[in-house]
């Protein structure tokens, strides 16, 4: 609440309305490096399109975020160094999400809810201990088996979690995506 009066998005500093909060349109770089825990209520931030390019880097006491449903793209490096953050849900608008944009976080699990939001990010490049990819109910172009990413036919390889041991390839696999 601090960081929104301070940037004139507030205008009281011990709390922030709904309508203050759906007004914002841009977070510029804001919460980067802030020491930030918690930010559920970020999915209040429904004017909010955009994750800019390093926009919560370096938030190391980040431990939990929502994202807004209006979003539709996040940024180069955005969750860089947010070493206690170990999930993210990446919404059902969000079609834009750079490859780098969890490098060096501490994220462990990812939750796709769109089906553009796989298409459209490739494979997401990172240092971040990711175990698991989920798909949410709303993806239907892609499943799940052995907890990687493939075509619903299983003859492409879409996406696999980066620190697995290894890979138990579907039986129908004649290609691997990027």
């Amino acid at each position: 609440r601090f960081i929104c009066y301070a940037q004139g998005w507030a205008a009281n500093s011990g709390y922030m309305t709904f309508e203050e909060a759906k007004a914002v349109t841009s977070i510029g770089e804001a919460f980067k490096g802030t020491s930030i825990g918690t930010f559920d209520e970020f999915k209040y931030f429904t004017g909010v399109t955009n994750i800019p390019a390093h926009g919560f880097n370096n938030c190391t006491h980040l431990i939990s975020i929502t994202l807004p449903s209006s979003l539709t793209s996040i940024g180069e490096l955005a969750f860089r160094y947010c070493s206690n953050l170990k999930a993210i849900n990446f919404p059902e608008e969000t079609v834009n999400i750079n490859v780098q944009a969890i490098q060096d976080s501490g994220i462990e699990v990812i939750t796709f809810n769109s089906n553009a939001t796989i298409a459209t990010s490739g494979n997401i490049q990172s240092n971040a201990p990711v175990t698991t990819i989920n798909l949410g109910d709303r993806v239907t172009d892609y499943v799940i088996y052995e907890g990687c990413v493939y075509t619903p036919d299983h003859t492409t390889l879409v996406m696999a979690p980066v620190r697995i041991a290894s890979i138990q390839f579907h039986p129908s696999v004649t290609s691997i995506a990027k």
